[in-house]
């Protein structure tokens, strides 16, 4: 939030809402998995603000504070153009895949939490580090 102090008004000029939601998610081959996972419900950055570094900052302090190392662990609540052009120039995420419930979810977000070794550089091609 902005404020003025001589009017003691605030202003929103970007939020991030996340919180964990269980959820089915739909593997390509068509088995059906449940999960409780960390999703993105909601992302807001001011339009005069926007391009301006502040939303890579919100979300950079998102995966941290959510103990989420990577973007592609994350289930993204109906996702706007903005945001999927967001990811995509970001993190380099750029095949999402649209589930039937409305969240979208990204490749090497169903093998995550197994126990069997992932190269995440390879699966997310985003090779983030917060």
């Amino acid at each position: 939030m902005s404020s003025n102090e001589d009017d003691r008004s605030a202003t929103v000029i970007g939020y991030l809402k996340y919180g964990k939601r269980n959820l089915y998610f739909y593997h390509k081959n068509g088995k059906v998995e449940e999960r409780m996972t960390m999703c993105l419900l909601d992302f807001y950055v001011s339009e005069e603000l926007q391009r301006s570094g502040l939303g890579l900052q919100l979300f950079e302090h998102f995966l941290i504070s959510s103990n989420t190392n990577d973007p592609c662990k994350i289930a993204y609540d109906r996702p706007s153009p903005k945001l999927l052009a967001f990811l995509a120039k970001h993190f380099d995420m750029k095949s999402p895949d649209a589930q039937p419930n409305k969240y979208t979810i990204y490749e090497g977000f169903l093998w995550w939490n197994r126990n069997e070794f992932v190269d995440w550089s390879v699966v997310c091609r985003a090779n983030y580090t917060a």
